[in-house]
């Protein structure tokens, strides 16, 4: 019997988004285009903070939620009108009408629940005290997203505001982002608040065997090496050896079979940044590799046991990715409200964490956008150097989480960054 070795991961896993917003059944045309796009949005935001994130020149590892702030930036866009609700459209690939938007994000909403998976996904309104929404707006954000409403007063209670959304974000993913906003986010101009939240913990359908977590060397970009807490399993798993991305790719399942968390490893003459080239394209499909490119065999996984944590301000990667009108004086969210002088969204953040161990993953994302008033099989596989990480939802597709991990903090192998 042939084997080929890879390692598998399991953890903690975390992100938070933020968008705050200021003054200032699916048709056939819908399906088309929810395929269409199924991947672009994610593919976008990935080359599009890669490349914020290295604009230093520093090394530094990724981890970001693309669902948790499409749901974010798909919320306002159903407020939006004109060019920003166009941008934001197009940016994420699909029309802002309800059976679209119902059609894309119901299977998702619904979550999981059992023994081995829990799966929750919560988006909530915080809206200034007697500032008055359409009710449209209210409603369609309630039909598509599930969405909640709750007053906060950020005019003359601000601290108190940023205790209720902080508190709302931290008992939503089970104590995993404490904080998402600090007092600096909140303004006397600030009138909604839209947040996202997600958490999820999974079992292994294959789990690691914790007796065999050995003491290994993972191999960073300048070529020095680090010890870190190597884990292997042998099982039957997806694999494939995928000449064109120069990678070898797995699939490593979670019980249940509905979510899986894909490891793309580098060939040791290739490298993680012209890897990261190709998967961030918007052509390429994580779905389409897995379904006709990855084969299921035998194969010996050796994978780092790893945290990561990262908080992104997501501003100028946004409007990189065309999105820039919603946050100028000219931003259009009229189909929120009629209150002079309009609004526009003032600041956008990211938070992420991701633990990876032995027995299997937990996770939490939250987003929130605040809106403000208008002022062939190898016998060996290890993942010993840097590699790219997604979790997806495998019957719609969804990209839950993505990510890289390149680098190690030599005393713990804790890796934690700020973009």
């Amino acid at each position: 019997m042939q084997w080929t070795t890879f390692s598998r991961i399991y953890g903690p896993l975390q992100l938070l988004c933020l968008l705050s917003i200021v003054g200032g059944g699916m048709s056939e045309q819908g399906e088309q285009a929810a395929v269409a796009h199924k991947h672009a949005f994610a593919n976008n935001l990935y080359k599009a903070v890669a490349e914020e994130h290295r604009k230093d020149g520093q090394t530094k590892n990724l981890i970001m939620s693309p669902l948790s702030l499409e749901i974010v930036l798909s919320a306002a866009g159903m407020g939006a009108r004109g060019r920003t609700q166009e941008q934001i459209s197009a940016a994420i690939g699909l029309p802002f009408d309800l059976e679209t938007m119902r059609g894309r994000y119901a299977p998702i909403l619904s979550g999981l629940e059992s023994d081995a998976i829990k799966l929750r996904v919560a988006t909530h309104m915080f809206v200034q005290e007697k500032f008055d929404l359409k009710q449209n707006f209210v409603n369609g954000s309630r039909e598509v997203f599930m969405c909640g409403v709750g007053e906060v007063d950020y005019i003359a209670k601000p601290e108190e505001a940023l205790s209720t959304i902080n508190g709302w974000v931290n008992e939503k993913t089970e104590g995993l982002i404490k904080e998402l906003l600090t007092s600096d986010d909140i303004t006397l101009d600030t009138r909604l608040v839209l947040a996202n939240a997600i958490y999820f913990k999974g079992k292994w359908a294959q789990p690691f065997e914790k007796e065999r977590t050995r003491k290994d060397k993972f191999n960073l970009l300048d070529g020095t090496q680090v010890d870190v807490d190597m884990m292997y399993v042998e099982k039957r798993f997806r694999y494939g050896y995928i000449q064109d991305l120069k990678a070898e790719v797995l699939e490593l399942p979670y019980e249940g079979d509905k979510l899986s968390m894909v490891i793309l490893l580098p060939f040791a003459d290739s490298s993680i940044f012209e890897l990261e080239s190709k998967v961030s394209s918007p052509d390429f499909d994580l779905s389409e590799l897995l379904a006709n490119h990855t084969y299921k065999q035998e194969v010996t996984v050796y994978l780092p046991k790893f945290k990561l944590e990262l908080k992104t301000d997501l501003e100028e990667v946004l409007a990189k990715m065309g999105m820039a009108h919603m946050f100028t004086d000219n931003a259009d969210f009229s189909g929120i409200t009629d209150v002079p002088p309009g609004l526009k969204v003032g600041k956008v953040v990211q938070k992420a964490f991701i633990e990876v161990s032995e027995e299997g993953t937990e996770a939490a994302a939250s987003t929130g956008a605040i809106i403000r008033t208008r002022r062939a099989v190898r016998e060996s596989f290890r993942a010993d150097h840097p590699f790219i990480f997604c979790m997806i939802e495998l019957e719609g597709g969804s990209t839950l989480f993505m990510g890289e991990l390149v680098k190690f903090d030599q005393q713990e192998a804790l890796l934690r960054e700020d973009l």
